[in-house]
């Protein structure tokens, strides 16, 4: 419960301030769990940099905190929090992330999938994106998949989206279409965000039809082109689900959009927070949460 939450958030506070300093930069080493979300939230209010890095690859968590300089590795072992120094550490913080420990903010370090050459990290103020929530009006009583990764801004947004709104959520152990499918099936989860490649998965395992889906409401996607006819057969599968195109970057954040329709890849940005233009067929954008710098 959101109560159990709280406690666990306000006792994690009490622990890591003896150990951890304000400022510090902190990696917490894990996917999605009761304790890494109450773990996350106890470092902002400690003003901590926080890396999520939710990869098992040991070399790519290496670099990781190599290039966010992060002092200090938190890992969970047996349901208990395990605080590890880091042997590999510089003298001295980036002057974007002093500024952030001058300020006496949180912070959030990202990185870019490195798709056009080495990850870049990005530098965010957390305590500027948490604040993008608080005018979240509480909801209707919905369910939430949280699908997108710990590390990524999209599942990022998911879970500070339906923490400000108060919704219940579903965190899946795999993410396989089984196991998702399942899920939906036993709590009910009335909106999936996914990624396309994900919902062609659901299509070729054919798992839509081993689990009774009929709670779905809303299936967002983003993170990736969704081929036109992928969302045409998915719509003619779930002809009762509403498709959402989502758009956002690690940079700026995610933007509010609506859709044309479900059956159109169509998209508009109807953001208040964002300002966007587009100059020789690139689009420029500006928004109140994106990052300080790389």
């Amino acid at each position: 419960t959101y109560n159990d939450l709280y406690k666990k958030i306000e006792k994690l506070y009490t622990h890591l301030a003896k150990h951890i300093p304000e400022g510090a930069i902190v990696s917490i080493l894990s996917d999605y769990s009761f304790l890494s979300i109450s773990t996350f939230f106890a470092l902002i209010q400690n003003k901590n940099i926080i890396v999520p890095i939710s990869s098992k690859v040991e070399k790519e968590i290496l670099d990781k905190n190599k290039t966010s300089n992060s002092r200090y590795i938190l890992e969970f072992d047996n349901n208990e929090l395990v605080i590890n120094l880091s042997k590999n550490i510089s003298i001295g913080n980036h002057t974007i992330v002093q500024k952030l420990i001058d300020s006496n903010s949180s912070g959030l370090i990202l990185f870019s999938s490195g798709s056009t050459g080495e990850p870049k990290a990005m530098v965010h103020d957390l305590d500027n994106l948490i604040e993008s929530f608080r005018s979240t009006k509480k909801a209707k009583s919905l369910t939430f998949m949280i699908f997108l990764m710990f590390d990524h801004i999209g599942g990022l947004n998911t879970l500070l989206h339906c923490i400000s709104s108060g919704l219940s959520m579903v965190f899946p152990s795999s993410r396989n279409p089984d196991n998702v499918c399942s899920l939906i099936e036993k709590y009910n989860v009335n909106v999936l965000p996914a990624s396309p490649t994900f919902l062609n998965l659901i299509i070729i395992s054919e798992a839509y039809n081993n689990f009774q889906l009929s709670s779905l409401k809303l299936i967002t996607y983003g993170t990736e082109t969704m081929p036109e006819n992928l969302l045409l057969k998915l719509k003619n599968i779930f002809p009762g689900v509403k498709f959402l195109q989502t758009f956002g970057t690690s940079e700026t954040g995610i933007s509010q959009t609506s859709s044309k329709s479900s059956e159109s890849t169509f998209i508009k940005i109807n953001d208040p927070n964002t300002e966007y233009k587009i100059v020789e067929n690139e689009l420029y954008l500006k928004t109140k949460t994106q990052i300080l710098g790389y």
